[in-house]
Order: structure tokens, then C-alpha cells, then sequence
């Protein structure tokens, strides 16, 4: 399977937001891996294989990440992905749900 993957690094999360935004304009692009660091920049992998429909989102606090797995998983998705840390005394989570577990096979 051909997968061609893009990584943008040190992003703080208003600018994740506007690569995101940019990168998923594209055929298939979508958040592979967000790596978060301890000052709260991402680093974001990107794939460009179809899982059907997904869903991502950064810095989610533990409410939010309880409403967020109870959301997706209600319309379908698995949680693929989930990162955490902790960043002055406040815990902080990554998320990204798909579809599919493996991605599509392209002709």
C-alpha cells in the first residue's frame, strides 16, 4: 500500500489548528499522530489513507475527553489514538477516533 505521511513540529495550538485546517482541504489527508510535548506545542503526523470518517481534537481537559469518547464512539468511531500530559498542574489530552482501524486499499 502506498501512504505518503507529513509531520509538522512545534506548533502551538492555534497554529495546529490552521495546519490542520490546510492539510485536510487535501484527498484523504487527515491527523495521523499528534505528538504533544511538554510545553503543550504539537507535533502532528499526517497520512493521506482513507479510514472512512474520523475525528481529532487537542488539549481536551478530562471533561471534555469524557464528552468527546461518549460523542464519537455514539456516531461509530474507535479511539485510535490518545495522548496525555500533564502542563502546570492541569492534565491535557489528544484524541483521535476512526472509522476504520486499517485504512482503505487504493486501486
Amino acid at each position: 500500500m502506498r501512504m505518503s505521511l507529513c509531520l509538522h513540529a512545534d506548533l502551538k495550538e492555534e497554529d495546529f489548528q490552521h495546519v490542520l485546517a490546510g492539510e485536510i482541504t487535501k484527498p484523504f489527508w487527515r491527523p495521523k499522530k499528534p505528538f504533544m510535548s511538554n510545553d503543550l506545542e504539537i507535533a502532528g503526523l499526517f497520512s493521506d489513507t482513507s479510514v472512512g470518517d474520523w475525528y481529532s481534537d487537542t488539549h481536551l481537559n478530562e471533561a471534555a475527553l469524557e464528552t468527546t469518547i461518549k460523542e464519537q464512539t455514539s456516531r461509530g468511531l474507535t479511539l485510535k489514538d490518545i495522548q496525555g500530559g500533564v502542563y502546570k498542574g492541569e492534565e491535557f489530552y489528544n484524541v483521535i477516533f476512526q472509522e476504520l482501524l486499517e485504512p482503505k486499499t487504493r486501486h
